[in-house]
């Protein structure tokens, strides 16, 4: 549900239900499993449409974790580069522009 409000435009609605999916998860699989990952990533996305970046960064970088961890030393792949992005991008938002800078040095590298 949480995903066809997200692509609904009802972010307000689809961050309750992240929410309550991503405690779900939690419980049931650990806080470092693979399975979170799709999860973390949209409500990401989500909370940074809706400006809510100190709660973003800390899903952002939750997610980031789990996927250098699951990425077996391939630091370089297409969804670690997009986290960068993102993180800078949050950073940014902040007002924390040495943070950004590293995130976005990161991912152009």
């Amino acid at each position: 549900l949480a995903n066809v409000l997200h692509h609904q435009g009802d972010y307000d609605q689809a961050k309750v239900h992240f929410e309550h999916a991503l405690h779900l998860m939690q419980k049931h699989f650990g806080q470092y499993h693979v399975a979170l990952l799709p999860i973390l990533r949209n409500f990401g996305r989500v909370l940074g449409v809706l400006r809510c970046y100190s709660k973003a960064e800390k899903v952002l970088r939750w997610q980031l974790s789990l996927q250098l961890k699951h990425a077996a030393g391939r630091k370089e792949s297409r969804a670690i580069i997009q986290l960068y992005g993102a993180l800078g991008a949050v950073l940014f938002a902040q007002g924390d522009e040495n943070g950004a800078k590293k995130f976005f040095q990161l991912r152009a590298n």
